[in-house]
């Protein structure tokens, strides 16, 4: 069975794993512009009398059928998810909308690149981050049933519309995405050892210090979306500050960005090629956060690209046609 198949079967046949009340629901199916501007397929169901419809992505699960699950199964546990994905706080998006003292403990951001985003980016609410090609994006954030979440990003007009600023606006949403979802740094060598995410130690900037030839992860609690921690006031500083060093920050994805201090014996160039070929072969293409390597500064206190786009359109060029065997390994070894 091919996609298309897949997604029709998906269509026709979900209602039958679903209760009664929802056999005259209205079911189809979406084209969802995300990160990168990539178009996934979604499942919608509308059932009468009800505001919210729940949109699923069905990229995973048609992989999983790929990968040998039954089809019946997966109906089963689709129509649970659906089930499960209900807002907790309100009723509906356009009531957020309406009114922005219930919107304002929503508020959150999520940091993209700029330049893979153009067209979802037009008209929303964005505030860029200096020297970098990364913007932060303004939306409404909620969790759903279990582990699920859901963002909608903010339309310009909406600045009007509730009668507020700009700035102000950001300024809620950056401490509301710091107080819900704090930053957290761990020891690559850490995750690679443990299986157990439990077993993992996550530390605090405050109080970690960076060692040299050392990788580490740097992401918030939760996982997702965690490269927006850049946008953390102080974070960068106090860890410069604790290794009394300035460091490399190789974009991992979206959700988690990769700290090595700068001992001078390694280039971004260098780094580059690694992070392009993880992006080419291990990032799903809607969690690409970017092709460039950033540098923090300990004595500017600043944040800028270590890279610059013209090279980096030059090198993307020519990876194209090296195999990704050939590119530099992740690990480096330390010089005596």
């Amino acid at each position: 069975m091919d996609n298309r198949e897949f997604l029709n079967r998906m269509k026709h046949e979900i209602l039958d794993y679903l209760p009664e009340q929802y056999q005259d629901a209205e079911v189809f199916l979406m084209k969802i512009r995300k990160n990168n501007d990539v178009m996934l397929d979604a499942l919608a169901i509308r059932n009468k009398g009800e505001r919210v419809i729940p949109q699923i992505y069905l990229k995973e699960w048609y992989e999983m059928y790929q990968n040998g699950m039954e089809m019946e199964e997966i109906l089963k546990e689709i129509a649970q998810v659906y089930l499960s994905r209900t807002p907790k706080e309100a009723d509906s998006v356009s009531d957020l909308l309406m009114d922005y003292h219930k919107a304002k403990e929503f508020l959150g951001l999520k940091l993209v690149n700029k330049e893979s985003n153009q067209k979802m980016l037009k008209g929303m609410i964005c505030r860029d981050m200096e020297n970098t090609d990364l913007t932060a994006v303004l939306c409404l954030c909620y969790q759903m049933e279990k582990e699920f979440h859901t963002s909608i990003l903010i339309p310009e007009d909406m600045l009007s519309e509730w009668g507020i600023d700009r700035d102000t606006l950001y300024q809620e949403a950056l401490q509301n995405t710091i107080k819900k979802n704090p930053v957290v740094i761990n020891n690559v060598i850490d995750i690679i050892l443990y299986n157990d995410k439990e077993m993992i130690e996550a530390y605090q900037p405050d109080d970690f210090y960076m060692q040299p030839y050392e990788q580490y992860v740097l992401t918030n609690k939760e996982k997702v979306d965690g490269a927006t921690v850049l946008l953390y006031p102080d974070v960068l500083e106090q860890l410069a500050k604790n290794a009394d060093s300035s460091f490399y920050i190789l974009p991992s994805s979206i959700h988690e960005v990769i700290l090595l201090l700068d001992n001078h014996d390694i280039n971004a160039e260098e780094l580059q090629n690694i992070v392009i070929s993880v992006n080419r072969e291990g990032v799903a293409a809607e969690e690409v956060l970017s092709n460039e390597v950033y540098r923090y500064d300990k004595k500017e206190h600043t944040l800028s690209m270590a890279t610059n786009r013209i090279q980096t359109e030059s090198l993307l060029k020519r990876l194209s046609v090296i195999p990704s065997e050939t590119l530099p390994d992740m690990e480096m070894e330390r010089e005596e």
